[in-house]
């Protein structure tokens, strides 16, 4: 049997909160870009719903066929336009 990989941590608000908390309480001292990454990783990535995983379906939409999944994958990558309007003046 496979090992199925949730779509969310299924931790409590709570659990959340106390989770998240480190990334909220580091101004005073500063953290490093090698800290802040690994307390994302570790405290922030576990929680975050995985769109990529084949048991969520967002508003009952069917799987993508592979040449939409395809499509996808690239605009994902390389269309480093998307996020523009934020940093648009």
């Amino acid at each position: 049997m496979q090992n199925k990989v949730r779509i969310y941590s299924g931790a409590s608000p709570e659990q959340v909160a106390a989770d998240l908390e480190p990334l909220l309480d580091f101004q005073d001292e500063g953290l490093s870009l090698y800290g802040l990454t690994k307390l994302v990783k570790e405290r922030l990535f576990p929680h975050l719903m995985r769109y990529d995983q084949p048991e969520f379906q967002s508003m009952f939409n069917a799987f993508p066929e592979e040449g939409a999944e395809f499509g996808a994958q690239i605009a994902l990558t390389y269309n480093q336009g998307v996020t523009n309007w934020q940093v648009s003046p």
